[in-house]
């Protein structure tokens, strides 16, 4: 925490109860996110401490030990009707081509599906197999008893899904109905469209944006104000102002997507003061 910032009594009671509410502190590194949000937090003015302090109570910090069971929650969903007669499911990660070789979120979580046993009866005749990389999705050959899941651990934009199906349509042996999207967390407006895609989709939750899903006219005004000040502090936002595709996501998985607020991964200054943020993509703790 800073020690020559104004963070009050009223402020530390404030986030205190935030982490109380979302059990954070239990969390792995909890402590840590605690002294971070605060020492931030102690630099701030009242409308921008505000504002950080409504954002913080609509987030969602999701870590590893909470994904099994998400996961298998997420797959619960699949009716029984869906897998009649399959035999076997592939799994691939929705990644842009240019990434399938990066270590992405996307193919975290696909290795989740070898840790759990996938939660049912349902499931229990099906083999998983996991394609990892466009080669092999290219060459695959899908019979009739098999299906293709689209795995990600959280869809914000909808982009890289997109970017993904044009490069499954490459396939011919892959039609669009073996094809089911599966990801926990999801924008709530992309699901929206989704479905108005008729996509086979299926996810653990729903997140709004943080501040034009939450406010109207004058105190939407006020509120985009405030974090574009905020964001004037942070070094090469560039394409991420409001988060990638201006998401406005409030979102930590295993790692924070760049559709999330910048304030929240990326570092800044402020009075000759180094701020780290308190849920980096890239450590710099």
């Amino acid at each position: 925490m800073a020690t020559d910032a104004k963070l009050t009594i009223e402020d530390l009671i404030q986030l205190e109860e935030i982490f109380t509410n979302k059990h954070w502190k239990k969390k792995y590194g909890g402590e840590i996110v605690f002294d971070l949000l605060s020492d931030m937090i102690a630099y701030c003015s009242d409308k921008e401490k505000e504002l950080l302090f409504s954002l913080c109570n609509r987030y969602l910090w999701m870590s590893m030990p909470e994904y099994t069971e998400n996961l298998l929650l997420t797959l619960d969903q699949v009716s029984v009707d869906r897998i009649k007669g399959i035999t076997t499911i592939f799994l691939f990660p929705i990644v842009k081509k240019k990434d399938i070789h990066k270590i992405k979120s996307a193919s975290s979580i696909i290795y989740n599906f070898k840790m759990a046993h996938f939660g049912g009866v349902k499931f229990k005749n099906v083999e998983f197999r996991i394609i990892d990389s466009f080669k092999m999705l290219e060459n695959a050959k899908l019979q009739d008893d098999h299906l293709l899941f689209l795995v990600d651990d959280f869809i914000g934009t909808g982009k890289t899904l997109d970017e993904t199906l044009e490069l499954v349509k490459i396939n011919q042996s892959i039609l669009p109905s073996k094809i089911s999207v599966i990801s926990l967390v999801i924008q709530e407006e992309t699901a929206k469209k989704l479905n108005e895609q008729n996509i086979d989709l299926y996810y653990f939750c729903t997140v709004k944006k943080g501040i034009s899903d939450y406010y109207n006219d004058e105190e939407l005004s006020e509120k985009t104000k405030t974090m574009e000040s905020l964001e004037k502090l942070i070094p090469d936002v560039k394409d991420n102002k409001f988060g990638f595709g201006r998401s406005e996501a409030l979102v930590t998985m295993v790692r924070t997507p760049n559709n999330t607020f910048p304030i929240f991964w990326k570092s800044h200054r402020r009075a000759g003061k180094y701020i780290k943020p308190p849920f980096p993509r890239n450590y710099e703790r």
